[in-house]
């Protein structure tokens, strides 16, 4: 699935045809779900089940679950649990548009080991560029690092939630990144694209559902 900066990038662009910047909430929200890989022993059900893809739900019941039983606004998405369903469904779409197109490029008996090194390769030093790049983030980061938040349950717990949080704020400043290639298969152009299609598609539902 995408990387941190991809899933801040929509989240701050979402915010910003609010017209603000997104709360330190919202941030976080939009980081959380994958902070199940902060749990000691996490398997796939577990990372299945913190992004609700057990429950097989479309994006307009995603919206109508999180606005019943998590106190979603009936507005443009906003607050902790905001945030974190658009990581929802920033996920759904890029595993449409990214994910499927990219195993399609490689034979059927291709190795999944081999898959995760070449979509982490690409992946990771796009995420590195769009961090370099964002206007945005030093702003993003002040208000992460000053975050709190309490468990999200029955997803998440806040230890969980914000040891993600500092793992994310490190990550790009390691200089192991440096040596990072090119990417190949996905590149910032395609990534970039996805952002502000998902930008749209999100605030769509939100305006419509």
């Amino acid at each position: 699935m995408p990387l941190p900066m991809v899933h801040l990038s929509v989240a701050v662009a979402l915010s910003e045809k609010a017209g603000r910047f997104p709360s330190a909430d919202f941030l976080l929200g939009s980081l959380a779900p994958d902070a199940i890989h902060m749990r000691p022993g996490s398997q796939k059900c577990d990372k299945e089940h913190v992004h609700l893809i057990d429950l097989g739900a479309s994006p307009s019941v995603l919206l109508k679950l999180f606005r019943s039983d998590y106190g979603l606004a009936e507005s443009q998405p906003e607050g902790f649990a905001g945030g974190y369903l658009a990581h929802l469904l920033t996920d759904r779409l890029w595993w449409q548009t990214v994910i499927t197109p990219f195993r399609a490029k490689f034979p059927p008996d291709f190795r999944e080991p081999d898959f995760r090194k070449l979509y982490y390769r690409d992946t990771d030093r796009i995420d590195l560029d769009l961090y370099r790049q964002a206007p945005w983030r030093p702003q993003a980061w002040s208000s992460l690092e000053s975050a709190a938040t309490t468990d999200f349950r029955p997803f998440l717990t806040a230890a969980e939630i914000l040891q993600w949080r500092d793992r994310t704020l490190c990550w790009f400043d390691d200089p192991a990144h440096a040596a990072l290639g090119d990417p190949v298969y996905i590149t910032l152009l395609d990534t970039q694209a996805f952002i502000v299609r998902a930008v749209d598609e999100i605030a769509a539902l939100f305006s419509t559902g």
